[in-house]
């Protein structure tokens, strides 16, 4: 425990490890493990140096290299509940684990940055400011019904729910979607926390104690308590939940920020109540009515400003919505495909054809189940609930919360008719634009809208669709697919920059994590990484690079332009006019490739001449399995060998050493090699 002997003492240094101090308007202390720690205080870190603070509380700072945080306000006492806590990171890497203040007067502890302001609800939270301004906040570990809020300085709101999620923040103040903590970052954020880690431990394990000697308590007043509950307990069960308190009905189910919640909070937020005045007598009257029960509480405590218990409640909620959206959808009369039922409040039930259809919703909550076929269905307004089911679909919600869920085959969640930027984040499963929070699952493919996004993956393979904007795109993993096949204007796409460049507008879009293209229907420019790609040029003439790795090209229509590059790669320039197949160097890295359909005196393959002398071929029936290599002529020359389809390059022809497989490839005969210009 800190010592006592200040009263303005607020913790105490548990780890120093180099240059570490304490800054105040009294001046500058170097301080070691021990020392004490006072409110006004800004702890400092200088290169290669950590730092470790507990707090009176029992809150845990732990402070990585070169960092800075100031402990601007601080109060508490045991006895007192107006406790406290403010503490403001101006650069640099933390820890913090949430203590007593957090527990008794969540609303009043809070940890501001340069870009954010930060409310915890009982967490283990990381930060890292990074020296160009950029920020990450996010969450190591999180009690049960507990939340970590972060607020930008743009105004937007990001709620953390999960362990090892975070938020990345722009200079702007923009906040990316919640997505997973890589392990990178994980052990990051631990490494600096060796003393606070053992701490947690202890307090635990204090805390553990403490509770059991409260339940031992005295045997006669227990059972007082117990009588007392009984009724309470079969009733309505109030009671209080975690933190002490007073929350609604305890319901069974897991989750937080479940699909249907947009459902749910869309009468308190404004947006409208999706139940109206109810179904009546309607079949689907019962599962609404749990709904709206379910609702009420939530409700109560948001009015109330009592997040900590809304949120306890949500988590609880995952199984019953799933449950009632089910009975709604499969509760549409039988026989009804294709055909709505409207409630008398507006609210439609739709079965689609199994043949596959355009669907648009209406103005009011739509719930609509797609059955069989490729669909493309569109909320419009309203907090809908949509579903593709059985087919390839894309499934858009529109304006207003929605709940959207993709169902079986390739679907593609689609955000092209919004009306500002969105961020989504597949991992996640939810989505922010213009103030509404979409819910979704079961895509492989995600569209933005024509404004500047943000769109993430989840690490299995997943296709992007990019548009107009200026756009932020993270695959996740590898694998990944970067497709502009509706794109108006040619694109240069670099997979290995990390970037593309909408040719006739000032658009650009940032990537990451992306091993295939497909370019637009227009002349674009696609480059590979490392990796082993594919390029799909599309109409238009196109340029293909593979660069490293085993890539395929494949042009389309137009004429195209395909450098394989280094190692054995798949060529196809496509069908129509001429396509050019380009060789930079001679040596076997770079060949060896194979060409699908290479037309003879209408297709040419061009060398670079200071790579390859000559460009005349010869041909050698057999040239490849003979056990000395004699080509007709002397020389250098291209040997192509009828008997295979293997096209060779030998700097001499008559020395008894076979040259370098080029590419498989039918039919290349003199002319149809040529140098570049």
């Amino acid at each position: 425990m800190p010592p006592e002997g200040s009263q303005n003492s607020i913790g105490v240094v548990l780890a120093a490890n180099g240059d570490v101090f304490l800054r105040s308007e009294a001046g500058v202390r170097q301080v070691e493990a021990g020392a004490e720690v006072f409110r006004g205080e800004e702890l400092v870190t200088g290169s290669g140096s950590t730092a470790e603070i507990r707090f009176v509380d029992d809150t845990l700072l732990s402070q990585g290299a070169d960092s800075a945080i100031s402990l601007d306000d601080y109060v508490f006492d045991d006895s007192v509940s107006e406790a406290e806590l403010l503490f403001k990171m101006s650069q640099g890497t933390f820890r913090l684990v949430t203590g007593k203040i957090a527990e008794q007067n969540p609303d009043r502890f809070q940890v501001g940055t340069p870009l954010a302001t930060i409310g915890i609800r009982g967490t283990t939270i990381v930060s890292e400011i990074s020296p160009g301004g950029g920020q990450k906040i996010g969450v190591e570990e999180i009690h049960a019904g507990k939340a970590l809020l972060v607020q930008s300085i743009s105004g937007e709101i990001r709620m953390i729910a999960n362990a090892r999620e975070l938020v990345d923040i722009a200079m702007s103040g923009q906040l990316g979607s919640v997505r997973p903590m890589t392990a990178s970052e994980f052990d990051s954020f631990r490494e600096i926390a060796p003393s606070a880690i053992r701490q947690e431990q202890e307090i635990q394990q204090q805390r553990q104690e403490e509770e059991q000697q409260e339940q031992q308590g005295d045997p006669q007043d227990q059972g007082q308590d117990e009588q007392g509950q009984d009724a309470q307990g079969e009733g309505d069960q109030q009671g209080e939940a975690e933190g002490g308190e007073t929350g609604g009905p305890a319901i069974p189910g897991q989750g937080v920020l479940d699909p249907g919640l947009g459902v749910i909070l869309a009468g308190e937020l404004g947006q409208g109540d999706p139940f109206g005045g109810g179904l009546g007598d309607s079949p689907f009257a019962v599962a609404a009515a749990e709904i709206e029960d379910l609702a009420e509480d939530i409700f109560s405590a948001i009015n109330s400003n009592d997040i900590t218990t809304a949120q306890n409640l949500l988590n609880n909620l995952q199984g019953e919505i799933d449950d009632v959206i089910d009975e709604l959808l499969e509760n549409i009369p039988e026989g009804t495909e294709g055909q709505t039922y409207t409630s008398s409040d507006g609210t439609n039930f739709s079965q689609g054809a199994e043949t596959g259809e355009y669907w648009k919703g209406t103005i009011n909550v739509d719930y609509y189940d797609g059955n069989g076929g490729n669909d493309t269905i569109f909320g419009d307004k309203g907090n809908d609930v949509l579903y593709g089911g059985i087919g390839n679909d894309t499934v858009s919600g529109g304006d207003g919360s929605d709940t959207l869920a993709g169902g079986d085959g390739i679907d593609i969640l689609s955000f092209e008719d919004n009306s500002a930027g969105v961020d989504a984040c597949l991992s996640s499963g939810t989505a922010v634009s213009n103030g509404e929070i979409d819910y979704f699952t079961g895509f492989e493919a995600i569209k933005g809208s024509s404004h500047d996004d943000f769109l993430y993956g989840s690490g299995a393979v997943e296709t992007f669709y990019g548009s107009s904007g200026s756009d932020e795109m993270s695959g996740g993993g590898s694998g990944n697919w970067l497709s502009y096949v509706d794109g108006s204007n040619g694109v240069f796409i670099n997979l290995g920059g990390g970037s593309v460049t909408k040719i006739g507008t000032s658009d650009s879009d940032t990537i990451y994590d992306f091993d295939h293209a497909i370019g637009t229907n227009n002349a674009d420019t696609l480059t590979g990484n490392s990796s082993s790609n594919t390029l799909m040029g599309g109409a238009g003439a196109d340029n293909l690079d593979g660069g490293g790795g085993n890539d395929i090209l494949i042009g389309g229509t137009g004429i195209d332009k395909l450098t394989g590059g280094l190692g054995a790669d798949t060529l196809t320039g496509g069908s129509d006019t001429a396509d050019y197949f380009f060789y930079y160097n001679s040596t076997s890295a770079y060949l060896g490739d194979t060409i699908t359909d290479f037309q003879t005196t209408v297709d040419k393959i061009k060398v670079n001449s200071s790579a390859f002398t000559t460009t005349t071929v010869v041909q050698d029936p057999g040239y490849a399995t003979e056990s000395s290599p004699i080509a007709p002529g002397t020389g250098a020359a291209f040997v192509y060998d009828s008997t295979n389809n293997k096209l060779f390059y030998d700097t001499d022809v008559t020395d008894g050493v076979a040259g370098e497989l080029v590419a498989i490839v039918d039919t290349v005969v003199d002319g149809d090699i040529i140098n570049t210009v």
